[in-house]
């Protein structure tokens, strides 16, 4: 099965959106208003301190800590759900897209690869490498490139629950799920919304290894 067909069965409304959000745009309270405000500084302020924390440097030896030894290649499945972002552009119908993240790893004789690899308007199929390296292809792994890895690995965990915090906040306010993949459980009432965005800003604000 190819990454997009694969892809596409998770994004299928039919299985993960039985309950579609209203055609017309709903009323929130004046509570809820300020509830979305003070949620939106609440989830910048989050991300912003989530990245300035004390991280653990990625080793070579722990990414590579539980592949087998010898020869080996694995080719990763892309992520259930990915990552919600915002483009920004306004000429852009939704605004949101989903990016969707899988890795190839492997050795062979000495040389090894790690490779992340996204969907970044997700369905599509068209999976670019963003991140990592592959000495057979001559690439040196310098801690330049490890520290980079860390935002395509770490860092994409903060990313996901600020990225799908804001996306409640907006599902909240117009009343649109524009990547049809509303997985909040609940029916996406303004109300429910809010607490889906609650509820990924905990998490957002959760220290590594709680």
């Amino acid at each position: 099965m190819s990454f997009a067909s694969k892809h596409n069965d998770y994004l299928d409304p039919d299985i993960h959106n039985p309950e579609v959000f209203d055609d017309e745009e709903p009323t929130l309270t004046p509570a809820q208003k300020s509830q979305v405000t003070r949620l939106r500084k609440a989830i910048d302020r989050a991300r912003s301190e989530a990245f300035a924390a004390p991280r653990t440097k990625i080793t070579v030896d722990a990414l590579f800590e539980h592949c087998p030894e010898g020869d080996f290649n694995y080719d990763g499945e892309p992520e259930d759900v990915g990552n919600a972002w915002n483009c920004g552009d306004s000429d852009c119908e939704s605004g949101w897209h989903q990016s969707v993240q899988c890795i190839e790893q492997g050795r062979e004789g000495d040389k090894t690869w790690f490779n992340v690899l996204e969907d970044n308007f997700a369905g599509d199929g068209d999976y670019q490498p963003v991140a990592g390296w592959d000495e057979r292809e001559g690439d040196e792994v310098t801690q330049d490139v490890l520290d980079d890895l860390w935002h395509h690995l770490g860092g994409r965990v903060i990313e996901h629950f600020a990225g799908w915090a804001n996306y409640c906040l907006d599902a909240a306010v117009t009343g649109k799920d524009p990547l049809n993949n509303w997985c909040f459980g609940k029916s996406p009432t303004p109300a429910n919304a809010i607490a889906a965005a609650k509820d990924n800003l905990k998490y957002l604000r959760l220290k590594p290894g709680k």
